[in-house]
């Protein structure tokens, strides 16, 4: 065959390396040293950790919840009051207004923002802008959300949760105090509250229970007479024209104006006898909660934040996690982490499932096409290989180690292992021709250098577009570049190497203990 001298040069190398153990032995602990250290770009900081990709949101929603059993007159108001201060956005082309939906107290507001060229601030900015104007509207809960095709939510929702459970009503409260002034000052952390704050004033009536009993008075009786006071209770339905009209009897307007003509009621007992409200009940003011959190039945407390659209969400967590741990917490009290911090960790853990599945499956397959139990091994060890471009070419791009990039790490478990296939398959060709085995691998790496070359080309011109003109797809598509470029690069010197030790170490042990006969007699004797 006629190789170019390139090709003739690098066998020529590899050929020498082949003769040469300590060479071998030289170029197999540096790959080790170059798949180390780049492993260490994560603990080192220079990769960081996330879910998804930050993109700059086109459009956006602010989702209005007020508490349970407001009217949806009520949610109209509140949504009147953010709907005014839309007005004064330049950016904002139009918005759509969503009220009672599921619910009377939830609405929706949905915004679109003029084309990205003409914006005077960038859709990142604008989440926070947002955010900032309705902050102090009173009487709900109010959360901007970018709505994005793909990738992170700059700033939106409570990607950083903290849930505090167990205990009392108090201790939780007191943790959540102290994590919610920690959480301020960490950086990158912005809007942070807690699911205890910001309740609406309430009116609490408080029955002397023992001076009830002593008047003949029950509570029930008492709570259910002061209910019909405020919001009246239907008697009957009165038909009229073909309608139904419901009849309902309620305090007039004008006898029941301010909270201290509820001190005018007069309760009646089984006797008859009238007893003043002010003898039996009192009246004090106190601060509801603003949003009571379940899970599995047990009630929790949750401290909440979103992060600037430069955050990166797991790096947050981690200095939160260093700032609260002399935090002495009561016995009973729980802390579990949740949002965004949650959902990254339980996605890197199905995706290394996935990792290792892939590997298993590859290895099965290998196993029986080959019929080796070891070549299969030699085949896969291209995927740490491409493991290390995938590290470095992540943290020369300014990319972030995130569900996309690992989703490219995984598909590298079928693309990267093909150069390797084609060079072990053809040595294997070539030995079962007579060709001894160090010359059939440099043999192998003539033949194959430019049609190996050729596949991881093509492979990444074919991944560069998205890579490109997607930011959001930039992680998976860098992934896939830099593992390929190192994937092929290394094969080609790697592999070979690691064929020919592993060939001399089944011979060892299959002289020494009689086990890989099999595999002997498919290379040589087979063809």
């Amino acid at each position: 065959h006629g190789h170019g001298s390139h090709i003739e040069k690098y066998a020529g190398w590899l050929g020498r390396v082949l003769e040469n153990k300590k060479k071998r032995l030289t170029i197999i602990g540096l790959s080790l040293l170059m798949l180390v250290g780049s492993i260490m770009l994560l603990p080192l900081g220079f990769i960081q950790l996330e879910l998804m990709p930050s993109e700059e949101p086109d459009s956006m929603s602010i989702m209005v919840e007020l508490p349970k059993g407001y009217l949806i007159s009520d949610t109209s108001d509140v949504v009147g009051a953010i709907e005014e201060r839309l007005y004064t956005f330049e950016d904002i082309d139009n918005f759509t207004s969503s009220i009672g939906g599921n619910s009377d107290n939830e609405a929706t507001i949905s915004i679109e923002l003029v084309e990205e060229d003409i914006r005077q601030i960038s859709g990142y900015d604008m989440v926070g802008e947002l955010r900032k104007s309705v902050s102090d509207i009173p009487g709900a809960q109010i959360t901007v959300d970018a709505a994005l095709n793909i990738g992170h939510r700059p700033g939106s929702g409570s990607p950083i949760t903290v849930n505090i459970s167990g205990g009392t009503d108090e201790e939780m409260e007191a943790v959540a105090a102290q994590y919610l002034e920690v959480l301020k000052t960490v950086e990158g952390v912005e809007d942070a509250t807690t699911s205890s704050l910001g309740g609406l004033p309430e009116l609490v009536v408080d029955f002397d229970q023992t001076l009830a009993q002593a008047k003949g008075l029950s509570i029930s009786a008492m709570a259910m007479e002061v209910r019909n006071a405020i919001s009246g209770f239907e008697v009957t339905d009165f038909r009229y024209d073909g309608q139904e009209v419901s009849v309902e009897i309620r305090t007039s307007e004008d006898r029941l104006d301010n909270v201290k003509d509820l001190e005018k009621i007069v309760f009646t007992n089984q006797m008859g006898e009238k007893i003043p409200f002010s003898e039996v009940a009192g009246l004090r003011m106190d601060e509801g909660v603003s949003q009571i959190v379940h899970d599995d039945g047990q009630k929790y407390i949750q401290v909440g934040a979103a992060g600037t659209p430069d955050a990166n969400i797991n790096k947050i967590v981690r200095t939160f996690q260093e700032k609260v741990k002399n935090i002495v917490l009561p016995e009973s009290v729980e802390v579990e982490y949740g949002g965004e911090f949650s959902q990254m960790n339980d996605s890197f853990a199905d995706m290394g499932t996935n990792f290792i599945i892939a590997l298993m499956l590859v290895y099965i397959l290998l196993s029986v096409q080959f019929n080796s139990l070891t070549q299969p091994v030699v085949i896969i060890l291209s995927v740490p290989l491409a493991l290390i471009g995938t590290l470095v070419g992540l943290a020369l791009t300014g990319n972030d180690l995130g569900f996309y990039s690992l989703f490219g790490v995984v598909s590298l478990v079928g693309i990267a292992v093909n150069d390797a296939i084609v060079l072990v398959d053809y040595t294997n060709y070539l030995r079962q021709e007579g060709m001894e085995r160090n010359e059939a691998i440099v043999e192998a790496v003539k033949t194959r250098f430019n049609p190996v070359l050729a596949t991881s080309i093509t492979t990444i011109g074919g991944v560069l577009p998205i890579s490109v003109a997607d930011p959001a797809l930039g992680q998976l598509g860098f992934a896939l570049i830099f593992g390929l470029v190192a994937s092929t690069a290394l094969t080609l010197m790697i592999i070979p190497i690691v064929y020919s030790m592993n060939d001399s170490l089944t011979a060892w042990i299959r002289d020494r203990f009689g086990l890989f006969v099999e595999e002997r007699e498919e290379v040589l004797n087979e063809g």
